[in-house]
């Protein structure tokens, strides 16, 4: 059965019948067997305590798992032989009590006194006693043991042999380095179990008890460090071996439980047991337990300070343990051969090798370590509310299968480095893309056995050594690993300076020391094989963390584990997952050993969003930064209220790279909202209000947020989702002082927006930090941001083209006027409110500034203000836009169309539109912003000269990370770019562009069925894919057609047989329920089959053989023929019916706008443009009129 060091976690105990449990019987007869019993407070308050003499509690187990009165279970404890020093000094104690110098002491007072003062001087010049069959021997360092000295000690020799022999303490010996650590680490945290290290093991068959007690005895009297206690005196530590080599074993028989309830009793005490203090003073650092659990099963607890053995010491333990217990069984004496060393042999010489000052290997370390610091930025040192390590150590394990751990062998090896250097290169390389650290100190435990005396002791030798890695995102895999093969070899070679000389060369004062330990344990497990019982490991309660986060790498015959330990007061696990699966990442790239290391690229120096919002809110606090409806935050008010949202996420475990779905309506809520995230370091995932909840559903799946925030109205929505769903307005107010900042660095994700995917699931688009910031220092010189301008905000959260909104103003210090959506829908209000705020930047999609045009001028004040508008999100016609062109010549940069793509972070290229470009044809998109590189290939791969047109590629510091949860996706979308520089990749847009000779770049269209619909790109068939979820469908196409120079949707469906058909009416509400409305064809054609090819594909130019898009059905009313007739004439299609959509007809915010403005004079009635946007169909807006238009009968009262 092998053994491990490590604490496994368990459950607590649940369930239990609430019945009282029978007396357990007495099962050994032996005169040293004392009987004690379980108290009512040992095991409901979780802890096993010292029975008192003759206290008897039963105790009992409620329904609900807890454990109270009723159960009076018999226990047994081995005390000392009678006769024995234990238990005669002190009366008013049980037998079993820890000895002490008490009332039998017949020393005077004056004799004490002066063997007080004489036992003071002694431990304060380090001198040692032992008690031998022939005296007292001493021992002491050179130069102590002076002739006067001498002459006391031998003139007080028999009261200190009384003395010794009444405390029952056989020797007092020097304190280790590690030892000195730990008790003081001990005095700091009492009940502090971060150093228990508990044996826990299920004994199956015929267990012996005393021979049990007797391989304990064994290992106690045989290691001095198992029955060792260190009182202090004078602030300082002694170590007093004890001279009894009894060990209590503690019995508990559980077989009176019902057998349903007993395994969690005895859960419930191993975790106790586990727990349970030690007070290193008084008791011995090892205590066990017995729990029988059946007739031939029981449970051995073995629990041991690390004060007095480490992990190596198991192996130890378990092979003289298992040999003492097979030859007690056996009935012959055990035969062990004699130690070198006792463990204080070692302190001595540790001692002596290490107090030189001029030590060399001292100083190489002080030389080494100049300048670190051990904080590596990714731990949280702000002031908890209890002591370190106050919460239980959690885990987070991830799994290298054989085949990548066959490459990093090769690769070590190539390297000549071993494979704990590569993983451990792998290790800091990961902590520096997290935290953008170059200079970074790791622990790393090593055996600290360096001497051959100490390899078959028991005690604590392990240290842990600090490993200085100095990365350079510039070099190659290679030179990294030999540089962190430099910093192993020379740690390795100075392994004996104490830890505490190493924590005062590095400046350490806390505990502990370091914020991330990486240990490698390629040693065989421990076995114990105890003759005929069958031996089957528990794993171990988890305890309190040794540090903020250790990271084990364990090799085994199905691949290799990471384990990470931390403590989740200091480490979220979010930053502990990103951690793990960077190492992964750089593991997995590690057989190119001549390329930089793949999670290290470097960015502009404090290039966080955090980080410059955070530096404009310093510069001009009382700046406005957020105008809506609402009124004006400044930038100062706007930071406090990002910071509440972040103080709320960090509560629930948010962190870098997590991700947050955000759904709100327009305004300053939602900028709060966005910017509370990334001040948290997360991501947003910005839900559209619009969007039906299907799709929010679907997008919350995908996205697998750690938390929703939202408003009360989205609350009743979300009321399924099971995580985290935080109301903005009912948040608690954030903690006093600044928001603690997680680890930020550039490459941690800004945002996920989702874009339309065939299979009829959303995909996500990762978009980090460093891509964003890219984006707005690549267009800084064209067009020269000023903390003066005022942006407009028009767009959808849930639309990519809203990150250039959002952020530019507020990384520039600038005013951000976000628009509410119906007043963006009305081109009249959203012009009033151009020109009342005096916006300067205003972003728009070509068909919003189109309809502008259709402001009457008598309602359109001069824009006095406006020197910008850049236009995105789809295709630009110039000649269109003439009016525009006009107006803006002059203005700096005046009218600029932006090509870009959500995967390559908003936009591309940039052309500033010109009057010679109002007389031409085409779409213009102008040239690559700085940063950002543009290929044209032909359909062979090959790049096409300048006059060429192919297919557009797309490189350089604004590509995505990838598709959210699509790896396949991105590999084929995403291309390495092997001429570029290490890493580099490339974006395949699926965009069919023209090069000119002046390298200015045309957009023609789409290579593939993608489309552009009221900005948003479109896969067809994810509106097929959703169809073909409804019952009455069997097969179903969708493509695109156009309209009056729109681009709509057509549905061609195949019924399933033996159901009605579907009717376009019911297939309408089926697809509005689950896509977004631009998702929702304009026309339903049903079909008796859907053509195919000659090779078996679909025949998409044979769907385009279809009647003129038309009604399903006839207006059947006056009202519903005049709305049909002035939508004709909007959206320049002959015939519309009763049931047609809107927007699916092509229509978009702005035609309703239009719609809006005309009901007055066609009908006769006022009705608010959102009930216009909400009747999408003829017949709900003819009813919608008619009910306005209808007269109410009032009451005649006469005249007056």
């Amino acid at each position: 059965m092998a053994l491990s060091s490590s604490n496994g976690v368990t459950s607590p105990p649940a369930g239990g019948s609430g019945r009282t449990a029978g007396p357990a019987e007495h099962i050994s007869g032996d005169p040293n067997v004392r009987p004690s019993r379980v108290s009512r407070r040992e095991l409901s308050e979780g802890t096993l305590v010292r029975p008192r003499c003759g206290d008897v509690e039963p105790v009992r187990i409620d329904p609900d798992g807890s454990i109270k009165t009723g159960l009076p279970v018999v226990s047994f404890r081995y005390a000392s032989p009678p006769g024995s020093a234990a238990g005669a000094g002190d009366p008013r104690t049980c037998p079993e009590a820890e000895m002490s110098v008490g009332a039998s002491s017949t020393l005077a007072a004056r004799d004490r006194n002066a063997l007080g003062a004489l036992l003071a001087e002694l431990r304060q010049s380090a001198v040692e006693f032992r008690v031998t069959p022939d005296g007292l021997r001493c021992t002491a360092p050179p130069g102590v043991l002076g002739p006067d000295l001498l002459a006391r000690i031998r003139d007080k020799r028999d009261e200190l042999l009384h003395y010794l022999a009444t405390a029952g303490i056989e020797a007092t010996v020097a304190l280790s380095a590690a030892q000195r650590g730990l008790w003081l680490h001990q005095r700091l945290a009492p009940r502090h179990s971060a150093y228990h290290i508990p044996l826990d093991v299920t004994l199956h068959g015929a267990a012996r008890p005393l021979a049990l007690r007797q391989a304990l005895s064994n290992l106690v009297g045989r290691h001095e460090p198992l029955r060792t206690v260190y009182p202090a005196g004078q602030g300082r530590p002694a170590a007093h071996v004890l001279a009894s080599r009894a060990v209590p074993l503690r019995l508990v028989d559980l077989t009176g439980l019902p057998a349903d309830q007993r395994d969690r009793v005895a859960q419930a005490l191993a975790d106790a047991e586990s727990r349970r203090a030690f007070d290193l003073a008084t008791q011995p650092p090892m205590r066990a337990a017995l729990l029988r659990t059946g007739p031939r099963q029981h449970r051995l607890l073995i629990t041991r300070h690390h004060i007095a053995s480490d992990g190596w010491s198991l192996r130890i333990l378990a092979a003289e343990f298992a040999h003492t217990y097979r030859a007690a069984a056996a009935g012959v004496p055990p035969q062990l051969p004699a130690l070198p060393w006792r463990y204080g042999d070692f302190a001595r010489w540790q001692q002596r090798t290490s107090t030189a000052g001029n030590d060399p290997a001292v100083l190489r370390w002080r030389e080494r370590l100049r300048g670190a610091r051990t904080t590596v930025g990714i731990v949280d040192h702000r002031p908890s509310g209890g002591p370190p390590g106050a919460s239980a150590a959690r885990t987070l394990t991830r799994r290298v299968e054989p085949d990548l751990v066959s490459s990093i062998g090769r690769s070590a090896r190539a390297a000549d480095t071993t494979i704990f250097t590569l993983l451990a290169a792998a290790l800091g390389l990961a902590v520096s893309s997290l935290t953008g650290g170059r200079d970074l100190v790791i622990g790393t435990p090593v055996s600290g056995r360096v001497r051959p005396e100490t390899e078959p002791i028991i005690g604590t030798f392990a240290t842990v050594l600090p490993l200085r890695l100095k990365l350079d995102p510039r070099h190659s895999l290679r030179t990294t690993l030999r540089h962190v093969h430099d910093a192993v070899a020379q740690a390795l070679d100075d392994q004996q300076v104490p830890a505490e000389t190493l924590a005062e060369a590095l400046g350490r004062r806390r505990n502990g020391g370091y914020d991330l330990v990486f240990a490698f344990q390629n040693t065989p497990p421990a076995r114990l094989d105890l003759a005929d019982l069958q031996v089957s490991v528990n794993p171990s309660a988890p305890l309190a963390p040794k540090y903020p986060l250790a990271v084990t790498a364990t090799p085994d015959a199905a691949g290799l584990t990471l384990l990470a330990e931390y403590d989740p007061d200091a480490v979220p696990h979010a930053t502990v997952r990103q951690l793990l699966d960077r190492m992964i990442t750089v593991l997995a790239g590690a057989a190119d050993l001549d390329r930089a290391a793949p999670a290290t690229a470097d960015g502009p120096t404090g290039a966080t969003l955090a980080g410059r919002f955070t530096a404009m809110v310093a510069r001009s606090p009382d700046a406005v930064a957020v105008t809506d409806p609402d009124g004006h935050l400044s930038y100062q008010a706007l930071a406090a209220w990002a910071r509440r949202v972040a103080a709320a996420l960090q509560a629930v475990d948010v962190g870098p790279d997590d991700r947050v779905a955000v759904l709100l309506p327009h305004g300053s809520p939602l900028v709060a909202a966005l910017v509370g995230v990334v001040l948290a370091g997360a991501a947003y995932v910005p839900l559209d209000p619009d969007d039906p909840p299907a799709r929010h559903e679907s997008i919350l799946d995908d996205a697998e947020v750690q938390a929703v925030l939202t408003g009360r109205a989205g609350r009743d929505e979300l009321a399924w989702y099971p995580g985290p769903v935080l109301v903005l307005d009912d948040l608690p107010a954030a903690p006093p002082g600044a928001v603690p900042a997680p680890a930020r660095h550039p490459d941690h994700l800004a945002y996920i927006v989702y874009t339309s995917g065939s299979t009829g699931t959303p995909k996500g688009v990762m978009i980090s930090q460093r891509s964003l910031l890219a984006l707005f220092d690549a267009a800084m010189p064209d067009f020269g941001f000023h903390h003066r301008d005022t942006w407009t905000m028009t767009h959808s959260a849930a639309f990519d083209f809203s990150a250039w909104e959002l952020w530019g103003p507020l990384l520039h210090g600038a005013r951000l006027v976000v628009v509410p959506r119906e007043v963006a829908r009305d081109p009249a209000r959203l012009w009033q409110s151009i020109e009342r705020e005096q916006v300067t930047v205003y972003n728009a999609t070509p068909t919003a500034l189109h309809a502008l045009d259709a402001v009457p001028a008598a309602e359109r004040a001069p824009a006095t203000a406006l020197r910008t508008v850049v236009l995105g999100g789809e295709r630009c016609e110039p000649a269109r836009l003439a009016p525009w062109i006009t107006a803006l010549h002059g203005a700096a940069p005046g009218l600029v169309n932006m090509y870009g793509i959500t995967e390559t972070t908003v936009h591309v290229t940039l052309r500033q539109l010109t009057r010679a470009d109002a007389g031409a044809s085409g779409s213009p998109i102008g040239r690559p912003l700085p940063g950002a590189e543009v290929h044209v290939l032909g359909p062979d791969g090959a790049p096409l000269p300048a006059g060429g047109d192919g297919e557009l590629l797309v490189g350089g510091a604004g590509l995505a990370r990838g598709y959210l949860n699509r790896p396949a996706l991105t590999a084929d979308r995403f291309r390495p770019h092997h001429a570029g520089p290490p890493d580099a990749r490339l974006y395949r847009s699926g965009d069919h562009v023209a090069r000119t000779d002046t390298g200015d770049l045309y957009f023609l269209g789409r290579l593939d069925r993608q489309v552009k619909i009221r900005g948003y790109r479109v896969e067809p068939d994810e509106v097929a894919a959703v169809l073909l979820t409804h019952p009455a469908v069997a097969a179903a196409a969708v493509v695109s057609e156009q309209a009056d120079g729109r681009t709509v949707l057509v549905a061609y469906v195949v019924p399933a047989e033996a159901i009605a058909a579907p009717t376009p009416v019911e297939l309408r509400r089926y697809l509005r329920a689950r896509l977004p409305p631009y998702l929702v064809p304009a026309r339903y054609l049903p079909v008796q089959r859907l053509p195919m090819t000659r090779n078996g594909k679909l025949d998409r130019a044979a769907l385009h053989v279809a009647p003129p898009l038309g009604g399903d059905d006839e207006p059947s009313t006056d009202t519903e023929r005049m709305v049909a007739a002035l939508w004709s004439e909007l959206l320049g299609v002959p015939r519309v019916g009763r049931h047609d959509d809107f927007f699916a007809l092509g229509g978009d915010s702005l035609l309703v706008a239009r719609l809006h403005a005309r009901i007055p004079a066609v009908f006769g009635v006022e009705v608010s443009l959102r009930r216009v946007y909400e009747a999408f169909d003829v017949a709900s807006l003819a009813e919608l009129l008619d009910r306005l238009s209808t007269p109410l009968d009032l009451p005649d009262n006469g005249t007056v």
